[in-house]
Order: C-alpha cells, then sequence, then structure tokens
C-alpha cells in the first residue's frame, strides 16, 4: 500500500493555507465571472451567428474555470471539517458558496450552452444572465467569508470563543443572552 504522510500544523498555520485557498477561489470566480460576462456582452450583440465560435470558447473556458473552482471549494471544506476548523469559518456561508457555484454548474451552464444561436438567442441570453447572477453570488458570498474570517483572524479568537465572551458579557450585565 501507499505510505501514509502525517503532516501536523498550528490552527494558525491551517487557516493560513485556507485562508490563502479562499482568496484563490475568489480570484477564479472572478475569472469566470470576467470571462462569461464577455461572452455575454458578445453574445447580446451576436447576429447571424457570426462570432458564435468566439462566444462559445469564452463560455467553455468560463465553465473550466468554474468546474476546477467548484473542485477546489469541495477540497477546502473537507480540510475545514477534516481539521475542525468548522468554529473559523462560518459553515454556511461555504455551504451557500457551494449550492449557488453548483446550480451554476450544473444547470445554469449547460441550459446557456445549449441551443442554436439564431434560434434560441433570447433564451441563451436569458440563461447566460443567470449564469452572471450566480457567479455574482458566488463572488459576493467569498468576499463574506474572506471579511469574516479577517475579522476571526484579528480579533485572535473562533467564532465559538467569541460567542463564549458575549455569553458571559450578557450574563454579567443580566441581560438576556441571545439563544441560537
Amino acid at each position: 500500500s501507499r505510505p501514509m504522510r502525517i503532516r501536523l500544523a498550528s490552527t494558525a498555520e491551517m487557516c493560513s493555507e485556507i485562508d490563502a485557498d479562499l482568496s484563490r477561489l475568489r480570484e477564479a470566480a472572478d475569472e469566470a465571472y470576467d470571462k462569461w460576462l464577455a461572452a455575454d456582452v458578445a453574445l447580446a450583440h451576436l447576429a447571424d451567428g457570426k462570432d458564435a465560435a468566439a462566444v462559445g470558447a469564452r463560455q467553455r473556458d468560463a465553465a473550466r474555470i468554474c468546474r476546477e473552482g467548484f473542485a477546489a471549494l469541495r477540497e477546502v471544506g473537507l480540510r475545514i471539517e477534516e481539521n475542525r476548523l468548522g468554529d473559523h469559518y462560518p459553515e454556511a456561508v461555504l455551504a451557500r458558496a457551494e449550492e449557488v457555484w453548483g446550480e451554476v454548474l450544473n444547470q445554469a451552464i449547460p441550459q446557456a450552452m445549449k441551443g442554436e444561436f439564431r434560434e434560441g438567442a433570447a433564451a441563451r441570453v436569458d440563461a447566460s444572465r443567470r449564469v452572471l447572477t450566480g457567479l455574482a453570488e458566488v463572488r459576493r458570498l467569498f468576499l463574506e467569508w474572506e471579511d469574516f474570517s479577517g475579522v476571526v483572524r484579528l480579533a485572535g479568537r473562533s467564532i465559538r470563543a467569541q460567542e463564549d465572551v458575549l455569553r458571559a458579557i450578557q450574563k454579567e450585565a443580566g441581560a438576556p443572552s441571545e439563544s441560537r
């Protein structure tokens, strides 16, 4: 069997690596958005299918970036789970980013890339706009995720530790604590 390699890393080191991965994922989402936007602009001005090959090439390139980014997003999610770093990264944002990116990749992109240019141009433009909307949402979620992890890093405390401090302060002040 293959030898097993175990690497010991501190929580701070793992978080730093995951933050770098998240930045690369956001850049991939930005690149996919930009490429799809260029294809969408060309698609909207397409006359008689002249530039159909260019539109198709841009869409395929954006789809490739989306596939690679989605696979990397899943890997980051697994690393967060395996290393029990869920209290350093908002799991709901990860789940939503995976959901939206998966919908874009598995539903919106295939729908936007099928059909003839001449006959279904309006339908293709509508489907293309759904891809752009989905990719814009993924970009927004990554920015939210980066902001959140930056707050955790600046505070030097995990989400759960910050919640514990907040509960202690509320208890001391006699204020009712918020329940989840």
